[in-house]
């Protein structure tokens, strides 16, 4: 049986798409894409409002703070402009950008962005074994473990865990692979590995070509372990 086309790509067409083509019936053509726009719309409202709990990635609690954050770090990247022998970097930086997008937009139409961002990382994961490929999986590990799952989105948690633990085994002091490991840690209620993750994290390696964009592995990391700290009791 052949696998149904998600809902959300359905809307997206159906509000993208052109003229009809020359010789059909353009009233006719017209009123299908309407058709084809509401029964979409129906189809992701329905699947929402049965599992409003997968949104949650995309619907944070401030999307004004959110906004500021992509705008601070696209100019971060534009100063930094990853150099030509950095290609994987570039890539990275792309694919960071897509995410904070789509966090700024707290809409449906955000998981286009955070398809984007995939395809860039899944890029980066076939790429050299090197301490950049590590945050590519760390961040594609992220992406599976919080985006929604089918038939909505790409999401799958087995498979966002298998990322994460890949970019331990390529880089275990990275920062960026000790910070997302510990966010899973945490959003899968386990306190004290978390912590300790989100510890390496502070002090984790920073490759290079991302040297420019440290301030904001750092600063995420500090407030990941403020908010884990007030709800979370010391180890005994």
């Amino acid at each position: 049986m052949p696998k149904p086309i998600p809902p959300l790509l359905l809307l997206i067409t159906a509000t993208t798409l052109s003229k009809p083509a020359i010789g059909e019936n353009f009233m006719e053509a017209d009123y299908q894409q309407k058709m084809l726009l509401e029964n979409s719309r129906r189809f992701v409202q329905l699947y929402l409002s049965e599992n409003a709990s997968q949104l949650a990635y995309i619907k944070g609690p401030d999307k004004q703070k959110a906004l500021a954050r992509y705008e601070y770090l696209q100019a971060l990247i534009h100063k930094q402009n990853a150099k030509p022998n950095q290609p994987v970097a570039g890539k990275l930086l792309e694919a960071l950008l897509s995410m904070e997008l789509a966090n700024a937009k707290h809409s449906l139409e955000s998981l286009l962005d955070l398809e984007a961002a995939k395809n860039i990382l899944e890029q980066c994961c076939i790429d050299a074994i090197t301490a950049e490929n590590a945050v590519a999986h760390a961040l594609l590990g992220y992406l599976y473990f919080k985006v929604p799952p089918d038939p909505l989105s790409f999401g799958d948690k087995e498979r966002g865990l298998q990322h994460l633990q890949k970019a331990l085994e390529i880089d275990p002091e990275g920062a960026w692979p000790n910070y997302y490991y510990g966010i899973y840690l945490k959003e899968t209620q386990q306190p004290l590995p978390a912590r300790r993750s989100l510890e390496r994290a502070v002090v984790g390696r920073i490759p290079a070509g991302l040297s420019g964009i440290e301030v904001v592995i750092r600063r995420d990391t500090e407030e990941a372990l403020k908010l884990f700290d007030h709800a979370t009791p010391d180890e005994p």
